[in-house]
């Protein structure tokens, strides 16, 4: 896949950027542009993405609780979402009906497992919602963390 030229740019000016940062901090502002220079195309791979790294660690879901498919059925309902299929309205709703069962699970005694369902949650989220920024309106000195601007 060729990276367009107006992204490689970027690319190069973020990498500047960041070298000159004295945490070496990439600002929100560089991240944005770089996130709107995908356009469409971009929520679509970065839900694959997601999608496909849960799929990747279900296993470790699955040697702790063996008869909960519940992941497996967020992953599911996030490629439809993605397809189509079913409203983002609809998802919306189940994903934070499976956040909270996946929250009663707890964190203690199965925390890789506990994070496997969470990221399923996201992965899910990530197909419902997209943050869109403006090109024309980035701001490339703004910071995540007023701390690191210093």
């Amino acid at each position: 896949m060729t990276i367009p030229s107006g992204l490689q740019n970027l690319i190069q000016e973020a990498n500047k950027s960041l070298y000159r940062h004295a945490q070496h901090d990439l600002n929100l502002g560089y991240r944005h542009a770089i996130w709107a220079a995908f356009g469409d195309n971009g929520h679509l791979r970065r839900t694959a993405l997601a999608v496909s790294t849960v799929r990747h660690v279900l296993p470790i879901w699955n040697r702790i609780f063996k008869n909960d498919d519940r992941p497996q059925k967020v992953l599911t309902l996030a490629e439809k979402v993605i397809s189509g299929d079913v409203s983002k309205a609809f998802a919306e709703k189940e994903s934070q009906k499976l956040w909270r069962e996946i929250q009663q699970l707890g964190y203690d005694n199965s925390s890789m497992a506990f994070t496997v369902g969470c990221a399923a949650v996201a992965a899910l989220d990530t197909a419902i919602f997209d943050e869109n920024f403006d090109p024309d309106d980035i701001d490339f000195n703004l910071t995540d963390n007023r701390d690191t601007a210093m």
